[in-house]
């Protein structure tokens, strides 16, 4: 996880999609990546991994911050920009 979110030399003000994000461990490291700015969407297709990916999210992330991200479950082999 730690080297995929390197990888993509996440920056703050970046729109970043998570499409597998559970149980929550890239999406912890983007959104430290992003700081106080841009926007993330966590994407989990499996409603028991997205409701333990939600509990990551409000545990670690504070609340103002949460503000700008998104969690959907969508499938990620259908997923559009626009989704």
């Amino acid at each position: 996880s730690i080297h995929a979110v390197l990888a993509l030399g996440v920056r703050p003000g970046d729109k970043v999609v998570d499409l597998c994000a559970a149980p929550g461990g890239k999406t912890l490291l983007i959104a430290e990546a992003l700081a106080e700015e841009g926007e993330l969407v966590a994407n989990e297709l499996s409603d028991p991994r997205r409701v333990r990916l939600c509990r990551v999210l409000v545990e670690y992330v504070p609340e103002d911050v949460r503000a700008r991200f998104r969690v959907s479950g969508q499938d990620a082999t259908r997923w559009s920009k626009n989704a």
